[in-house]
C-alpha cells in the first residue's frame, strides 16, 4: 500500500527523531512537532504505517515505536556518474541494484535515484570520487542549487549551481539533494 504525503512526513520525522534522541517519539510529540490536528490523526497514519510494515507499535506504551526494516525504503543505484556518462534518470520500474535511503530524504522516494561520482569531472560541486549522490528527479532547478543535466553537443553530463533567472535546460536531469561520502574511500 502505497504512503499518502503525510504518512511519509511522519515516517522520516520518526526516523529523524529516533536517530537524534536514540529512543522513540510519544504519539503526542509526533502530534506537535508536525502541526496534526489531534493525537487520534497521529495515531490513524500510525495504524497505516503498521499495517504498511514500516513500523511496530506496543500495545499501552508511551514511547512504544520500533522501525523496521522497511523503516528505510530503498533508492534505485543508477550506476557511477562521470563526465561522460549519461545518467538514465526515466525508469517507471527499477529491478536494479538499490542503495539505503538516507533518513532525510525518505520524503522523496518514488523519485530518489543514487549515482556513485566516479571521476574528478564535478570536484567545481564539490564532489569527489567515491561520494554517492542522491538526484531528486522530479525537482526543478532551483537558483543555488546543482541541477544536473546532459550536455548533447559535448556528449558529457553537467552538474552546475542554477542562477537565478536562468532558463530551463532541456537536458535536466535532476536536482542533487544529497550527498553521502565515505572518506576512507574519498580522495583527500
Amino acid at each position: 500500500m502505497p504512503l499518502s504525503k503525510r504518512q511519509k512526513d511522519i515516517l522520516a520525522w520518526i526516523v529523524e527523531f529516533i536517530q537524534r534522541n536514540k529512543y522513540p517519539p510519544s504519539v503526542r510529540e509526533i502530534t506537535s512537532a508536525l502541526d496534526i490536528s489531534s493525537t487520534s490523526v497521529a495515531d490513524y497514519n500510525l495504524r497505516r504505517l503498521a499495517e504498511a510494515g514500516y513500523i511496530r507499535r506496543a500495545k499501552g506504551i508511551s514511547r512504544g515505536i520500533t522501525l523496521t526494516s522497511n523503516a528505510l525504503p530503498a533508492t534505485p543505484y543508477i550506476g557511477n556518474m562521470t563526465g561522460a556518462s549519461d545518467l538514465d534518470v526515466t525508469f517507471p520500474e527499477h529491478d536494479g541494484p538499490v542503495v539505503e535511503t538516507p533518513p532525510d530524504m525518505v520524503r522523496l522516494t518514488g523519485s530518489l535515484v543514487a549515482a556513485q561520482v566516479a571521476d574528478d569531472s564535478f570536484t567545481e560541486a564539490l564532489m569527489v570520487p567515491g561520494d554517492m549522490v542522491f538526484i531528486d528527479t522530479s525537482a526543478h532547478a532551483q537558483p543555488g542549487f546543482h541541477s544536473v543535466a546532459w550536455d548533447e553537443d559535448s556528449q558529457t553530463l553537467r552538474v552546475h549551481k542554477t542562477a537565478k533567472g536562468a532558463p530551463s535546460d532541456p537536458a535536466h536531469r535532476g536536482v542533487v539533494v544529497g550527498l553521502v561520502r565515505n572518506y576512507t574511500t574519498a580522495e583527500k
